[in-house]
Order: structure tokens, then C-alpha cells, then sequence
């Protein structure tokens, strides 16, 4: 019974259907995740746009040589022109470089802090679920109190401290998320925990570790995996908060649209910041796309929709 109950792994492709699932007719995996994937409308404009965005951010600067810190002081002008499609910036940078080097970090920043805030989220769930008593009381009251801490207060005051790199600011954005992971986590861990086949393991003398994360895991890691791309633009809306506020990176959307806070700026030169904040706002709609997507995908009742 134990050898044939199926892990992290073959949970999760399973669920998307890497692989075919022993028994399971073929009609049946035909009708799988990526059977409906590709037929929901929000997860395939959503990907689509995502997966076009992230290959023009990584070649692009491979193919073109852009500098996003390069000062072009012999431009007779800040216009766009044909030498700068989206002309300079105040500074005689080229906005169009900096556009495209700030879908990089955004990208990077959304990604990289909701990795963190589920490897900090994902284990503190299982343990408060799992344990329950005191233990889940400490993990649970203090993720309440992160949750009801203002987060920008936070992120300024950390971003102030440790400075303001893509790594320092994905690593806090994602220090401040793992209570949302943890909250979703430790419900379903306290329900897993109490069935008869974790009770068998107790008795067999499997770990605790091994209870957590071979046996409960699989079982719970399904809701958090759909929640993955609203994660990823909330991140990315908030380090372009944090940009816009001057404590972000240099080469961001959120610094592009901070040009805007000037009324000189934002009347007589809206190609410094206008294609920062329409790639922001189409970058976050698409990802919130592919999320309601995988969501309504992801639950075979919604999919019949």
C-alpha cells in the first residue's frame, strides 16, 4: 500500500500530465490539464504573451547590445528618433533599453521572490498543520502579525537597510509572502494529517520528516501551484512600487514611471514613462490571465464551463 501511493513528483506530473497516469483510460488523459489548456482562451493569451515577453527580454540585449546605463551626449535631441525608438531619458539614457532591462527584473523579481515565499511558506505550513497544538499556534499568530503589518512599511524599511539590488529586493518581497503560502498550506496539512494512512506511518516509525514531506505534501502542494502566477504579479507590482518610490532598482518599470511625478515630464515627454506603465499593466493582466486559466483548468468542474 505504501510503495504504490505516488509522491511529490509523480503528483505533479501527474497533474499536468507529463506523464499517463497508470489505469487511467484514454479518453480520460485525453481530457487531461494541457487537453484543456490549450482550449482556455485566459491560459493561452496569458501564456502566450508571457512566453513571447520573456524571449524578447533575454535576446533582445543579446542581439541588439543594449545598454541600459549608456549616455548619449552627442544626441542633438531626447525625441525618439531612429537612432532611440523611444528616445532618452532626462539623463540621455535610451528608454527603449531601459524597457527592455526592466521587463528583466521585474520578470527575475517576480519569479525569484515567489520561490522564496514558498520554500519559507511551504515547510511552515506542513509543520504548524502537522503538528498542530502550540506549535501551529506560535507559526500561525506570527504569520498574522506579518499579514497585518503594513508590507510597503516593511519593504522600505528592509530595501533601506540592505540596499536595493534585484536580489535584495526579491529576497524581501519574498520574505514578506510566505505567510499567504503558510496559511494555505497548514489547512489542508491539518486535514491530511488526521488520515488513517499518516496514523499508519506514525505507527510503522517513519520520520516525521518523511511524513511531511513524502506523505503530506503531495496531497496539498496542488492549491499552492495554482496560486503561483498571482504570486508572481503581486511581486512584480510591488518591486515597481518600490522603484517608483526611489528604493528600487535603477533599471525598472517602477523607475521609468517615477520620471512621470514631474509635471514637466509627464506633459512633454510621455515616452519616457508611457511604455513603462502599458508593459507593466499588460505584463500583470497577462500573468493574472494565465492564472485564472490554470485555476479554471485546474478544477475539472470550471473547466466544463
Amino acid at each position: 500500500m505504501e510503495q504504490n501511493k505516488p509522491g511529490l513528483w509523480r503528483r505533479i506530473t501527474d497533474f499536468f500530465h507529463f506523464t499517463e497516469p497508470e489505469g487511467r483510460a484514454p479518453a480520460a488523459i485525453k481530457k487531461g490539464f494541457w487537453y484543456r489548456f490549450v482550449r482556455n482562451p485566459k491560459a493561452m493569451i496569458g501564456g502566450i504573451f508571457l512566453v513571447v515577453e520573456i524571449l524578447l527580454v533575454v535576446l533582445l540585449p543579446l542581439i541588439q547590445g543594449l545598454d541600459p546605463d549608456a549616455i548619449d551626449m552627442g544626441a542633438l535631441n531626447k525625441y525618439p528618433s531612429s537612432d532611440h525608438i523611444l528616445g532618452l531619458t532626462d539623463s540621455y539614457q535610451d528608454v527603449y533599453a531601459r524597457l527592455v532591462y526592466g521587463g528583466q527584473t521585474s520578470l527575475i523579481v517576480g519569479l525569484l521572490s515567489t520561490v522564496i515565499g514558498m520554500v519559507i511558506g511551504v515547510p511552515l505550513g506542513l509543520i504548524a498543520g502537522y503538528f498542530g497544538g502550540k506549535v501551529d499556534a506560535v507559526i500561525m499568530r506570527t504569520s498574522e502579525i506579518f499579514i497585518s503589518f503594513p508590507s510597503m512599511v516593511l519593504m522600505l524599511l528592509l530595501a533601506v537597510i540592505f540596499g536595493s539590488n534585484v536580489w535584495v529586493v526579491a529576497a524581501v518581497i519574498g520574505f514578506l509572502g510566505w505567510p499567504s503560502v503558510t496559511k494555505l498550506i497548514e489547512g489542508s496539512a491539518l486535514s491530511v494529517s488526521k488520515k488513517e494512512y499518516i496514523e499508519a506511518a506514525r505507527t510503522l516509525g517513519k520520520s516525521n520528516t518523511s511524513i511531511l514531506f513524502r506523505d503530506i505534501l503531495p496531497n496539498v502542494i496542488t492549491p499552492v501551484l495554482v496560486t503561483v502566477p498571482f504570486r508572481v504579479s503581486g511581486a512584480i507590482i510591488a518591486e515597481a512600487s518600490l522603484s517608483f518610490l526611489g528604493l528600487g532598482m535603477e533599471n525598472s518599470w517602477g523607475k521609468s514611471i517615477n520620471y512621470a511625478m514631474s509635471p514637466n515630464v509627464m506633459m512633454t515627454e510621455p515616452w519616457i514613462w508611457v511604455p513603462a506603465t502599458v508593459m507593466l499593466f499588460v505584463t500583470v493582466v497577462a500573468i493574472n490571465l494565465l492564472g485564472e486559466g490554470i485555476r479554471d483548468v485546474a478544477d475539472p468542474k470550471l473547466g466544463k464551463r
